[in-house]
């Protein structure tokens, strides 16, 4: 079951990424003639910065578990409400009604 979840939610969060990055890309490469140039540094931008943020994360992680011993589970919990509360007004905001 928890494997389905993580699937639906992987899938979930892709399509909000996406949603919103494939309009910026249009809007970026808007008159040009040449795709596959802008394409791919705008998809390596995107893939080196998701690393960095997720490097980030985890030295965030580490450090408010190890020096303010805090649980992971609510480590997690709290981190996924911030992102949530981050994340849906933009969605709803770049949702293509």
């Amino acid at each position: 079951k928890t494997i389905w979840f993580h699937a639906l939610a992987t899938g979930f969060f892709g399509l909000i990424h996406g949603f919103g990055f494939s309009n910026y890309f249009k809007m970026m490469i808007m008159g040009t003639d040449d795709k596959l140039g802008p394409l791919f540094g705008f998809a390596a931008g995107i893939e080196i910065s998701q690393v960095v943020i997720v490097l980030l994360v985890l030295v965030l992680a580490y450090v408010v578990q190890t020096m303010f011993h805090v649980k992971q589970s609510l480590f997690v919990i709290v981190g996924s409400i911030l992102i949530m509360l981050i994340t849906l007004p933009l969605l709803y905001q770049t949702f293509p009604f």
